[in-house]
């Protein structure tokens, strides 16, 4: 039994491997065509463009895997179909799920290392990768901007900030809104021409308007101020403006996590969030869902050519990928809760995988 194991695992790694280096080929010269006349415009030195690509890989390395894994399935145990050596296994008594069990182990290897590589590697890696693109196109290193322009800001307590400029420790063109907790009723709206840091928590706010809002009715304007200075205090210090958001998408599940609550406390719908939330952790097992599936595939009449593995690798994976984004609209959109938008494609194609190993007799 385990040299039979460790000749189906030996079979997959080469295919396996070979998909993934020829993909990554493929995004590679696609993205330098695809940038070409940048390259050609600016004539980065070879040095640069290798680290450039050097830094897109992580992110290409975990989209790409999940195909490779189709590929490395479909084209070792074809194989072995062909040459009737899964015949053979069957007519041993040996139950096939019982011997591809290592590919099973592998595949979910694969994904915690795919989920560890988009957590740890790519946070880093892809704005590093920003970066440098637009250091090739200045032929510079871009200078640190000491200011910064139109920043939205959830802070704590309820409170949005809109700020047209940060600069030091000045805010300029402040809309300061906060709501009701837990709902989208504002509370109360500051508007002020600006607003400099005192230290402690307080802000000095300057030729602006205090408008309170009733909380039965909405937009209902109860009590209306206005200033030439006035001293507030927030929970927010200038080192919170000072730091670019990050984007949600480029977040790692810790950031998104803390994101989210914070957008619940200011009574901001999170709806879309949580759907990023959970898609970051259901992607990573697209390896496995894609082997219990490509395995029952692998075993048909027909399928033992490169070619036609590589063209089933291709249209199973699109699908795939297609499912995955319907999902996600689903859940963005309210059809579905969040955690099932983000979950249906691997719950659909896992369940898919599962029957056709029954109807195969692999399980």
């Amino acid at each position: 039994m385990k040299i039979v194991k460790k000749y189906i695992l030996k079979n997959f790694i080469k295919p396996f491997a070979g998909g993934l280096i020829a993909f990554l080929f493929i995004m590679v010269i696609a993205h330098f065509f695809d940038f070409l006349h940048t390259f050609l415009k600016y004539k980065p030195p070879l040095g640069i463009l290798i680290k450039y690509f050097s830094l897109r890989l992580p992110q290409w390395l975990t989209t790409i895997t999940p195909v490779a894994m189709l590929i490395g399935v479909l084209l070792s145990l074809g194989t072995m179909d062909k040459n009737n050596e899964i015949t053979a296994i069957k007519s041993s008594g040996i139950k096939l799920i019982r011997v591809f069990f290592p590919l099973f182990v592998l595949s979910l290897f694969v994904s915690l290392s795919t989920g560890i590589i988009n957590e740890t590697i790519v946070p880093r890696t892809e704005p590093a990768a920003d970066k440098l693109f637009e250091r090739i196109k200045n032929n510079t290193p871009r200078k640190p901007q000491k200011y910064r322009l139109d920043i939205i800001y959830m802070g704590e307590g309820s409170k949005i900030y809109f700020i047209d400029r940060f600069e030091k420790e000045t805010m300029t063109g402040l809309k300061l809104t906060e709501y009701y907790p837990g709902t989208f009723l504002e509370k109360k709206l500051i508007i002020a021409q600006k607003a400099v840091y005192s230290g402690n928590n307080s802000w000095n706010i300057m030729n602006g308007s205090v408008r309170t809002f009733s909380k039965d009715r909405a937009g209902e304007v109860v009590k209306y101020d206005e200033f030439k200075s006035l001293n507030i205090s927030l929970s927010e210090t200038p080192g919170d403006f000072k730091r670019p958001v990050t984007e949600p998408h480029k977040m790692g599940l810790p950031e998104l996590s803390r994101y989210i609550k914070r957008m619940k406390r200011s009574g901001i719908s999170t709806r879309r969030e949580e759907v990023l939330y959970h898609y970051k952790i259901a992607f990573p097992f697209a390896s496995t869902i894609i082997l219990v599936l490509g395995i029952p595939i692998a075993l048909f009449k027909g399928i033992h050519s490169m070619t036609i593995s590589f063209f089933f690798a291709l249209i199973i994976s699109f699908i795939y990928w297609g499912a995955l984004s319907v999902g996600r609209s689903m859940g963005i959109n309210g059809i579905l809760p969040p955690f099932i938008g983000a979950w249906s494609a691997n719950i659909v194609f896992f369940a898919g995988g599962i029957f056709m190993m029954i109807k195969s007799r692999i399980i």
